[in-house]
């Protein structure tokens, strides 16, 4: 998102919206004012769940906004938020002066901003421009119209802007040689430091990664797999980002919103409401286990390892083995459609966490805990579910990204090869 502000706020107001009523008896809450929908995949209780591919699901979500508002605020005189603008949907003002949507070009000072505003922060003196103490008591939504791809330059700022911040997570991994292993090759003779996971594009300012995303800050993503979780530092240095694969506790995840391709919106849609829309492409390894595979138990002969065993840990979990060599291949393959996938994500004012905890010691991390956290939140808790099948995994297409060797045993061994597919072009079922 371009978050260059690049005039003052106009105030327009929309239509408000027809206010939600409690019943009768008083005691049912009042709906939240934002209806949020998972559209992709789809999932509807009693029906089979939908099967999707490793990547390339259309992940998309669909924001209603069904108040009552205030109207929307827009970082420039546009009327209305256009093509890589920003807006505010205000739900409520207690100060009645708007403290977000600041006008912020040429660094404007105190004087050139509502007046109001002076008022009520006199520790700004005049000809200042620093705004930083104006803190918003406004409930609103934000978002801009704005599209975002990894390693691309999107101008944004935040935790998305920092690798350190928001990029891939890394553990120490024996060796990741799809192509060897098995097949006859040795392994790294020492574990090395290795980015796990989607690519988040590495040091460009792109608004891409783990956090809460620069285009719809408020909305909160969450799946409880893989690198979706939070596992221990491995050397509590803030300028690395190996980890140990242990989960921290209490139990943590990240906030996926920054995964996020596009944002956009209705003004009005046909059925009267303002609608906001935000979707990615599911990149390889983004809502996935992450494996520890060790594949050679035992003495090693310099080509294979005598105990017909294979062992391995599943997001941070127990170490578990199996009888006989799993290449990676099979192991995947049979793993990861056994799996249900689950995805739940909700709104809060201003901007979301970049991480959530079970606030709560329920086990899982959920709407419940943002409230917890002193979050207010704006919206119902969606949540999707849906099974995926895998791909061959073999270089270059090497379509695994959250499965690594790890020496389980000891002998300085942890070989995951696999035998490659034939070519493309062979017709299959849709599963």
């Amino acid at each position: 998102m371009r978050l260059q502000h690049r005039n003052t706020v106009a105030a327009a107001v929309v239509a408000c919206l027809a206010p939600v009523v409690a019943t009768a008896d008083g005691k049912q809450p009042k709906p939240p004012p934002v209806n949020l929908k998972i559209t992709s995949p789809a999932y509807a209780s009693g029906k089979p769940l939908g099967v999707m591919y490793e990547s390339g699901t259309a992940l998309l979500f669909e924001a209603v906004i069904r108040g009552p508002t205030l109207g929307i605020a827009t970082n420039r005189l546009s009327v209305y938020i256009g093509d890589s603008d920003t807006g505010w949907i205000v739900f409520a003002d207690p100060d009645n002066c708007l403290e977000i949507a600041l006008n912020a070009i040429s660094n404007a000072p105190i004087e050139f901003q509502r007046e109001c505003l002076a008022a009520l922060y006199p520790n700004i003196p005049p000809g200042s421009s620093d705004m930083s103490s104006i803190v918003p008591d406004e409930t609103y939504l934000q978002f801009s119209n704005d599209r975002d791809q990894p390693g691309v330059s999107d101008f944004s700022s935040g935790p998305l802007s920092n690798p350190l911040l928001s990029g891939e997570p890394e553990f120490m991994v024996l060796t990741r040689d799809f192509k060897g292993g098995l097949m006859g090759f040795p392994d790294p003779p020492a574990p090395v430091s290795t980015p796990l996971g989607p690519f988040t594009g590495g040091t460009a300012n792109d608004g891409f990664g783990y956090g809460a995303d620069d285009d719809f800050p408020g909305l909160v993503v969450l799946s409880s797999r893989g690198v979706g979780l939070v596992y221990e530092d491995a050397d509590a240095d803030p300028n690395t980002k190996t980890s140990n694969f242990t989960l921290v506790s209490p139990r943590t995840q990240w906030n996926l919103a920054g995964f996020l391709h596009t944002v956009s919106y209705e003004l009005k849609s046909n059925n009267g409401k303002t609608v906001i829309h935000a979707g990615m492409t599911l990149p390889n390894g983004l809502i996935a286990p992450l494996i520890s595979l060790d594949n050679c138990i035992g003495q090693y002969d310099g080509g294979f390892c005598d105990v017909d065993e294979h062992r391995f840990r599943i997001d941070g979990g127990p170490l578990q083995s199996g009888f006989g060599g799993r290449t990676a291949h099979e192991f995947w393959s049979a793993f990861i459609p056994s799996l249900t996938y689950e995805i739940r994500a909700f709104i809060v004012s201003g901007t979301a966490p970049s991480q959530l905890a079970d606030l709560n010691g329920d086990g899982k991390v959920t709407v419940a805990d943002a409230k917890i956290a002193g979050y207010k939140v704006l919206s119902n808790e969606a949540v999707t579910r849906f099974r995926q099948v895998s791909g061959f995994i073999c270089a270059p297409e090497n379509n695994m990204t959250t499965l690594f060797g790890f020496d389980h045993d000891g002998n300085g061994q942890a070989q995951i090869g696999i035998v490659c597919p034939p070519g493309p072009g062979a017709l299959r079922p849709i599963p």
